[in-house]
């Protein structure tokens, strides 16, 4: 060995054999700049974890109450009409669990967890309202449809007071809304509309018509007050068939008043309009109905408008999911550090590269 020469160190002799790492334990091995901007040896984070980490941990922030809110407002609009104290119940437990849990994260300095539980009992109470509101305001007819009588061949003199447990009553033929007698009753620049449902004259022995109203056709903006309604399928030839409105207990009438109109009111306020200014009685029991064509369509259009409403209440309600999600992310960065500046670089390499 030449005098002057210091011998290689340990380190050197172990490069010299392995001048490239492994690439081990989400290490790669890749040359790096010294801060004189001279290549050194040694291994670069790879930052390829940590920013899904933190892609996954925003997504949970922001699809878990939206998934949640989800559900619970699809349930209560599918399953009310059948067990409405059970669903509240079930709710209100959840929602005082979670805000138990969320006061317990809090003391314990959990605050983005506290937070998010806070976020998932207003999803709770959120999606219960809105599930309720839906049903309430437009499946109550659905719901009738389905789970009431129906009765055919009626006769527009028979009594109701017979048919109070009627979903759809198909009239003989003949029958139709009288629109020589229709009247409107407003509310909020709404007309509510009712007619009197009678047998034609090219269907009856008299050519007078009946007094004794017992079925009242009904809609909303269709009428004038004088000779036109148009209701629903009320011109439509061969109609014959009504969707009994349904009749609310006076929990549910409260409650729909809250989350919108209460229209069965309006109507009941038109159908006293109308036996005043055509001198018309009405037994207690009368029902109310919309006149339609297809029994079949019928529904189903009430169920579809039904869930085109879920679907715009949910896209209504996402950026409040977002900007949560979003607050929480923010809250946690000092825990998440390194996983937000591990994304947050890795996107701006990915920009230059595309670039």
């Amino acid at each position: 060995m030449m005098s002057g020469m210091a011998s290689p160190s340990p380190a050197d002799r172990r490069m010299e054999v392995e001048p490239l790492l492994k690439k081990n334990d989400g290490l790669r091995a890749e040359p790096l700049l010294s801060s004189k901007g001279a290549r050194i040896r040694g291994n670069k984070h790879d930052t390829s974890k940590n920013s899904m980490t933190a892609l996954f941990l925003f997504l949970k922030l922001i699809l878990t109450p939206m998934v949640v809110f989800s559900f619970v407002s699809i349930m209560f609009m599918l399953f009310y009409h059948s067990a409405p104290r059970l669903l509240m119940f079930i709710d209100a437990v959840f929602i005082l669990l979670f805000l138990v849990t969320s006061y317990t994260m809090y003391c314990s300095y959990y605050t983005v967890e506290a937070f998010m539980y806070v976020v998932l009992a207003f999803a709770l109470f959120s999606g219960a309202m809105s599930g309720t509101s839906i049903h309430l305001n437009q499946l109550g007819d659905y719901w009738s449809f389905q789970n009431k009588r129906h009765y055919t061949n009626v006769a527009p003199d028979e009594p109701a007071g017979a048919h109070t447990d009627a979903g759809l009553i198909v009239f003989m033929e003949g029958a139709k809304p009288d629109s020589t007698r229709n009247t409107e009753y407003y509310v909020d620049s709404t007309k509510y509309c009712v007619a009197p449902i009678s047998v034609d004259a090219a269907y009856s022995d008299t050519l007078a018509p009946s007094s004794n109203v017992q079925y009242w056709a009904i809609g909303e903006n269709c009428c004038d007050g004088r000779n036109i309604f148009t209701c629903s399928d009320a011109n439509t030839p061969g109609a014959r068939s009504g969707l009994v409105m349904a009749q609310l207990s006076d929990w549910d009438r409260s409650l729909k008043g809250i989350f919108g109109k209460t229209e069965y009111t309006y109507y009941q306020e038109a159908v006293l309009s109308a036996q005043v200014k055509f001198g018309l009685d009405t037994p207690k029991e009368h029902l109310i109905m919309r006149f339609v064509s297809d029994i079949q369509e019928a529904p189903k259009a009430l169920l579809k408008s039904a869930y085109t409403t879920w679907w715009h209440t949910q896209l209504l309600l996402a950026p409040i999911w977002i900007t949560c999600g979003v607050f929480a992310m923010l809250y946690a960065k000092d825990s998440h550090k390194q996983h937000f500046t591990d994304a947050l670089t890795g996107t701006m390499y990915n920009l230059n590269t595309i670039i």
